[in-house]
């Protein structure tokens, strides 16, 4: 549509009655009033209404309903100034004229026709704050919402809205860290100017011992231990009066008046003037953990002074980039005279990051041959940084040659300083979780990742890049310890999500990036959103070494509890022997048989060796086994039994053990050459010389030695040339699966050709099918012993 029927069409507000908004209309609400009113009085100067309206930051567009049979069916533009034309990415002769509901890509934000409607009908003014339209499904993370008023003003309806995006997004940010500072197991609290305590978080309460209600208001020399040193209690001054953070390690009071060990982090905070406000300490308890030290950096920036709302300032560049012209309000807005802007590129003004978003929009403009709208920082004279709304435009010479670009700057500072705020706060926490031990992770409502700390990556292995969107649950928290799988359905994590409950784990398991499982202990909580969960933040640590610690612990009073009890069995006679035999592999008849001690426990129940026999060896206990085994060995002797019997590494070289033996034969008769002494080639290895001498000694009163185990240490084959062994024994792992396995077939056939050119028996353990029974006997070994043969049972003494 021309431009002169967009004049036309201003004719009915003037002329038109000017609905008064109610009172439940906002702020913002009777900002539109005022301006459908200014429109209304300036109808009859066509230049004035776009110069002042045109002008306005915020979206602006009259709208003029279409009735058909009564009623309103659609609405046609009348009107819309340059905000608006820049957020419909078209042409003005494009929009105005056109119909509301016939544009595929709307101006005003879509779905409130209805409402519109109403407002037409009713008088009454429409304010929505935080708008989602309905042009993405939702749950969407780039959702625009907007706050917008409407009203009537005659005939027409007059329509602005504000994209209030940015600010839904920090709020939410700062919620989420707010809760991490809320679960944190430290101590943080906040001082006013006369050291009293005006915030108290959760850590806190854990620490000291005082609820929020007991200790709020108070002064912090509650927290103070009488004898504290004047350094210890001027931190907080220090820290205000120098504006640098205070680091150091004292003692505190609790609210028993037990002392403790912290370390405490204090930095001083100011108003939006600059000036002290009081001091934010941070406190952890170091008492069990003395050395450690958590420091926490100092925050990198202070809040930028928040400057008045002032006029707008007028930029022109020429074509090589350099301004040519700044009126004195631009100069002043960021601290220069209009002769020191003169000549200087925008570089000058700008840091690198916001030069590139206002090069690319002139850019941009240039190309599209109109106006452009977009935000970022210049830089003032003294360094700090002034916020802007730009509207700026290319200018060309009548031949279309560019010459240069002119833009028009709205402070905004003022708007910028909640978001300011904000960010300083979000730095401040992200920080603290940064410099914590603990990692931390947060998901949002669908279970997602949204957050690591750097404990958290190193930890897991895993980066924010890496998990950010996926499941929480199914990256780092699918099994149990054991490698089962972890439901969803049972995931506390998750459950934390669905309550709203926060929790506390002493105890489970996350899988980091390699697989590797890492016992945990977590802290979880719900990051809440106008009144509705948002998300979960988890704060977890590595209790490896708590878990480690405890089990060694429990190894150590379960042998503690084996030493009494193996006392009393000796004590109680309480030793019983079983005897497993060995049969002769070419006959397959019963030729000797070797014993094996167990523990009868006082319900009479049979205890194994491998659980009392550790703790004997330990704790010294072993040689009096051995000792009272042998006693038994020599008896089988005495009635012309053939045994085998072990010793172990602890007894080897024993003067007693030698004694019994000759003291033995003697009083019974037994003949020596029935007894097998079993000894370990890691036993001969641990005692070389006094092994080989007690072997040597054993052989010369006549008993036979039985090398067990063969094959699975390095010494055997040199104690078959040095020693006078009698027996082989071939370890299990080589018998077991010989039927199956062609390695374990060529190192038995290896082992019983070494032991016959040493002219040594062989006797092969481990024995369970009568396949591999008649294998062995096909490879020439000697005896055997195994379940298929039989298994241990009671001996008859």
């Amino acid at each position: 549509m021309s431009r002169s029927r967009s004049a036309r069409s201003l004719t009915p507000v003037a002329s038109g009655r000017l609905t008064a908004a109610g009172d439940s209309a906002s702020n913002d609400s009777r900002g539109v009033l005022l301006t459908a009113g200014l429109a209304a009085g300036l109808a009859r100067c066509q230049t004035c209404f776009h110069v002042s309206v045109g002008s306005l930051i915020d979206p602006f567009v009259l709208l003029r309903p279409v009735r058909e049979a009564g009623g309103i069916v659609d609405f046609v533009y009348e009107y819309a100034n340059h905000a608006a034309i820049w957020a419909s990415m078209v042409a003005p002769e494009e929009l105005v004229g056109t119909r509301m509901l016939d544009r595929r890509g709307q101006v005003a934000p879509i779905g409130l026709f209805d409402a519109y409607v109403t407002v037409m009908e009713t008088g009454k003014p429409l304010a929505l704050d935080d708008f989602a339209p309905p042009s993405r499904r939702r749950g969407d993370p780039e959702q625009r919402r907007f706050d917008l008023r409407a009203l009537q003003a005659g005939e027409l309806l007059v329509l602005s809205w504000r994209d209030v995006t940015e600010r839904d997004r920090i709020d939410a940010e700062h919620t989420r860290l707010a809760s991490i500072v809320r679960i944190s197991d430290d101590a943080i609290m906040s001082l006013d100017a006369d050291m009293r305590i005006t915030s108290w978080n959760g850590g806190a309460e854990a620490i000291f011992g005082y609820s929020a209600e007991e200790i709020l208001g108070k002064s912090r020399d509650v927290l103070i231990p009488a004898d504290a040193t004047r350094e210890s209690r001027g931190l907080c001054e220090r820290a205000v009066a120098e504006g640098k953070v205070q680091h150091y390690e004292t003692r505190r009071l609790r609210t028993d008046g037990g002392l403790i060990d912290v370390a405490i982090t204090a930095f001083a905070q100011t108003d939006a003037a600059g000036l002290p406000a009081g001091v934010t300490t941070i406190t952890r308890d170091i008492t069990e953990r003395a050395q450690a030290t958590r420091a926490l950096a100092e925050s990198d920036e202070r809040n930028r002074e928040i400057l008045d709302a002032t006029p707008d300032g007028v930029w022109r560049l020429d074509g090589d980039g350099r301004t040519d012209y700044v009126n004195p309000r631009m100069a002043s807005m960021i601290g220069y005279s209009s002769e020191e802007m003169i000549g200087h590129p925008l570089a000058d003004f700008m840091a690198p990051a916001d030069l590139e978003i206002a090069t690319a929009a002139m850019q941009n403009n240039r190309e599209q041959d109109r106006a452009g709208v977009v935000e970022h920082a210049l830089q003032r004279k003294d360094g700090t940084s002034c916020w802007v709304r730009v509207s700026q435009t290319s200018l060309t010479d009548p031949s279309g040659k560019h010459t240069g670009g002119l833009a028009i700057l709205s402070d905004i500072t003022e708007t910028k300083a909640q978001a300011a705020e904000l960010s300083e706060t979000v730095h401040f926490l992200a920080v603290v979780t940064d410099r914590m031990a603990e990692g931390v992770c947060a998901m949002n409502a669908d279970g997602r990742v949204t957050y690591m700390n750097q404990a958290a990556e190193t930890l897991l292995g895993w980066t924010k890049a890496d998990l950010a969107g996926r499941s929480l649950h199914e990256s780092i928290h699918h099994q149990h310890e054991d490698g089962s799988p972890y439901p969803a359905a049972d995931c506390p994590l998750l459950d934390v999500l669905s309550t709203g409950r926060a929790l506390r784990v002493e105890d489970d398991t996350f899988t980091c990036r390699d697989g590797r499982l890492l016992p945990v202990s977590y802290n979880a909580a719900p990051i809440t959103a106008e009144g509705a969960v948002a998300g979960v933040v988890v704060v977890f640590g590595d209790v490896s070494t708590r878990r480690a610690e405890e089990q060694q612990r429990e190894r150590e009073r379960e042998t503690i509890n084996w030493v009494g009890r193996v006392r009393d069995a000796l004590d109680e006679d309480r030793l019983v022997l079983y005897a497993q035999p060995i049969i002769d592999l070419h006959s397959r008849s019963r030729v000797m048989e070797e014993l094996l001690v167990r523990m009868v426990d006082h319900d009479g129940s049979i205890i194994a060796p491998g659980r009392f026999l550790p703790a004997a060896e330990q704790y010294g206990l072993i040689e009096d086994i051995d000792r009272w085994v042998l006693g038994q060995a020599i008896k089988h002797a005495a009635r012309g039994q053939k045994v085998h019997f072990n010793i172990s590494g602890k007894t080897l070289g024993s003067r007693h053990l030698i004694n019994d033996l000759v003291h033995g034969l003697r009083e019974t008769g037994a003949d020596p050459g029935l007894l097998v002494c079993e000894i370990t080639e890691t036993a001969l290895a641990n005692n070389a010389t006094i092994a080989e001498a007690f072997v040597q000694e054993l052989s010369n009163i006549g008993c036979e030695i039985a090398l067990d185990d063969f094959g699975i240490g390095y010494g055997g084959f040199a104690y078959l040339k040095r020693l006078p062994l009698s027996v082989i024994k071939i370890d299990i792992q080589f018998v077991r699966d010989l039927i199956e396995n062609p390695q374990n077939q060529h190192v038995v056939q290896a082992i019983v050709n070494l032991a016959h050119g040493f002219e040594r028996k062989t006797v092969a353990e481990g024995v369970e099918t009568l396949a591999t029974l008649d294998l062995l006997e096909e490879y020439g070994v000697d005896y055997a012993q195994g379940f298929v043969i039989g298994r241990p049972a009671p001996t008859d003494l």
